[in-house]
C-alpha cells in the first residue's frame, strides 16, 4: 500500500519538476543560446539548472523557481530512498 503511494508521489514530483524545467528554465536559457536536444532532458539538466541560476543572478531575477526545482529534486530522492527502504519490509 505504501509502495503505491510512494510510486505515485515520485511520478507526480517528476512531472512537476519537468514542467518547471521546460517552461521556466529552458525558456530563460533560450533567450541566451540555442536549445539542443540534450537540453530537453536527454542530457544533464543539472548543468542547465546551474546556468539558469547564473542567468537569474545576472538579471536580478528571483531564484524562487531555481529553489523550487532543487526542493523537488530533494523530494524525489527522498521518495526513492523511502521506496527502497519500505520495499524490504
Amino acid at each position: 500500500m505504501i509502495n503505491k503511494f510512494l510510486g505515485y508521489t515520485a511520478i507526480t514530483i517528476v512531472f512537476a519538476l519537468y514542467y518547471l524545467y521546460i517552461f521556466e528554465t529552458l525558456s530563460k536559457i533560450r533567450e541566451r543560446r540555442i536549445i539542443y536536444l540534450r537540453d530537453w532532458g536527454f542530457g544533464l539538466p543539472f548543468k542547465n539548472l546551474f546556468e539558469y541560476r547564473q542567468i537569474c543572478e545576472q538579471e536580478n531575477y528571483p531564484l524562487i523557481w531555481y529553489k523550487a526545482q532543487l526542493y523537488l529534486i530533494y523530494a524525489f530522492l527522498g521518495t526513492i530512498i523511502l521506496f527502497v527502504i519500505t520495499s524490504f519490509f
